[in-house]
């Protein structure tokens, strides 16, 4: 969770990433949650990049979390200077052709939160079927060998 460390009165700016968005929906609902903590002046979602930014006054983490988390999502603080759990993880995007319901996001999810070293992933519905993972030792090749295992098409 990210530390406030600035004085009395002065502007913060926080980042959190946030699981479990699925559509501009939830991007309302997680904005307008983060908009009910005191001391927030503005509050952005990016469902592309799993990413909220707050600004304002005197913020504090542990609210803004909790106030995700009650709107129902996943939040997880980002220190950004290399201190938390997940700035230490590797973050790798794959593009992923031939998914076409919910079906196949939950497969792939499935598939690849089962590997040794996943940590956290996401698989993105929009432009492009995308998957995020975080991890700490899974291997590209064991990635892909888990996506095409549940791929009803086999490619990735």
């Amino acid at each position: 969770m990210p530390e406030s460390k600035t004085t009395p009165g002065q502007a913060q700016r926080l980042e959190f990433d946030v699981e479990g968005m699925h559509c501009a929906s939830c991007v309302n609902r997680i904005e307008g949650a983060l908009q009910g903590v005191p001391g927030v002046s503005s509050a952005a979602v990016n469902l592309a990049t799993g990413r909220a930014t707050i600004e304002g006054v005197e913020l504090d983490p542990q609210a803004l979390e909790e106030a995700i988390g009650e709107a129902g999502y996943e939040a997880h603080g980002r220190a950004g200077d290399g201190s938390g759990d997940r700035d230490r993880l590797a973050r790798l995007t794959l593009d992923v052709s031939g998914m076409h319901c919910a079906s196949c996001v939950s497969s792939i999810e499935g598939a690849l939160l089962g590997l040794h070293g996943v940590a956290v992933m996401s698989v993105r519905e929009g432009l492009e079927f995308g998957t995020e993972v975080l991890s700490d030792s899974a291997p590209l090749h064991g990635l892909v060998a888990a996506m095409l295992a549940v791929s009803p098409s086999q490619s990735a």
